[in-house]
């Protein structure tokens, strides 16, 4: 399985190509396909993943 991770927490501040809007995730999702993502391969969401601390 390949995960495609468009943005994550960038911004861009860190490089001027990440993905932000609506329309520029959808492209870059849709870019994504041909490398072998497929969607709902994951959890799909906007707001990040929070996990429990280890230990």
């Amino acid at each position: 399985m390949i995960k495609a991770c468009l943005n994550g927490d960038r911004t861009r501040a860190d490089h001027p190509g990440v993905p932000i809007t609506p329309d520029e995730l959808a492209h870059a999702a849709a870019a994504a396909v041909p490398a072998g993502t497929r969607p709902g391969d994951a959890l799909s969401t906007v707001q990040p993943l929070r996990r429990a601390p280890r230990g």
